[in-house]
């Protein structure tokens, strides 16, 4: 893209271990197809027409390296690349509470915060 930046999302996914969404993301990756991808920060939530939603962005991208990175006795944990095509596109997105829950990791200041902080 001439003068334009390339986009490259890696994340860290882990699985059940037998979970049928491996074979799924490593077909992705053999056949060049399209993947979608959500970015969604569960710290922003939307208001007035968004909201109980979350601030998110959007991507369409092709899977460019799958790779395990570590296999315990219930789960394994690949690291995938994701070459981004298009124009990324920012809204609010819904999730569930399921979806909610494994969301576990919310960005966090590098200052120390004691629990009381935190919950605020």
């Amino acid at each position: 893209v001439p003068g334009g930046a390339e986009i490259e999302i890696t994340l860290n996914a882990l699985f059940a271990k037998g979970d049928e969404n491996v074979k799924k993301v490593k077909a992705a990756l053999l056949k060049d197809k399209v993947v979608e991808v959500w970015e969604i920060n569960t710290a922003i939530e939307g208001t007035g027409e968004n909201a109980g939603k979350y601030e998110s962005c959007y991507y369409n991208g092709y899977i460019t390296e799958f790779e395990l990175t570590a296999n315990a006795e219930d789960f394994t944990e690949y690291s995938l690349t994701v070459g981004v095509f298009g124009e990324p596109k920012d809204g609010y997105a819904t999730l569930t509470q399921e979806q909610l829950e494994a969301a576990q990791y919310v960005f966090k200041d590098t200052i120390v915060q004691t629990a009381a902080e935190s919950n605020s």
